[in-house]
């Protein structure tokens, strides 16, 4: 082998080896947490020309907490997308949280939760919307995705689609409102 051949080679290999690289999945942790609340008392309202008191219903509702811990503090990190337990919902809300991140889960003080350890890491807080109407997912593995785990939550970390999961949601205790 010539000598123009081996430089044309090395070269060769040298740009290409350079240029590849190899993105890190900047998730570290997804945390997932729900609770029952259970409403207090129902409001009696009366029937208007009636005597009788009609009850009002009043179900539990669930309250839930999701944090994602990413690696580094980029500066664009949009929670886009989230399925919970197969469904589709719309995202309300998110916000960076400092940690330790803590839950009174009772009206004691000693009951106090650690929902996400002290770290350096940027974590990021989302709370669940409305359920979209449209529930279709066309792509298969997202399907599976969504299919084989309690939730799904696709992150948008500067322009770059990850998806993060939670296998189950950590069960918290009871809430009763008052």
């Amino acid at each position: 082998m010539s000598v123009k051949k081996i430089f044309f080679i090395v070269v060769l290999i040298v740009q290409i080896g350079g240029g590849i690289t190899f993105a890190q999945n900047p998730l570290v942790k997804t945390y997932g947490y729900s609770r029952l609340v259970i409403p207090g008392k129902a409001r009696i309202e009366m029937k208007i020309g009636g005597v009788n008191p009609e009850k009002e219903k009043v179900l539990p509702k669930t309250e839930y907490y999701f944090f994602i811990e990413i690696n580094g503090f980029t500066d664009s990190v949009i929670c886009n997308m989230l399925w919970i337990k197969g469904k589709r919902y719309a995202l309300q809300n998110q916000v960076t949280v400092q940690t330790p991140v803590k839950l009174s889960v009772l009206f004691s003080a000693d009951q106090i939760k650690e929902l996400v350890p002290a770290t350096n890491n940027r974590v990021i807080q989302f709370w669940p919307g409305l359920v979209w109407k449209k529930q279709l997912i066309k792509n298969k593995c997202l399907k599976k995705l969504v299919q084989s785990n309690q939730v799904v939550i696709q992150v948008l970390i500067n322009k770059k689609i990850y998806y993060a999961v939670i296998k189950k949601i950590k069960q918290l205790p009871e809430l009763a409102e008052v």
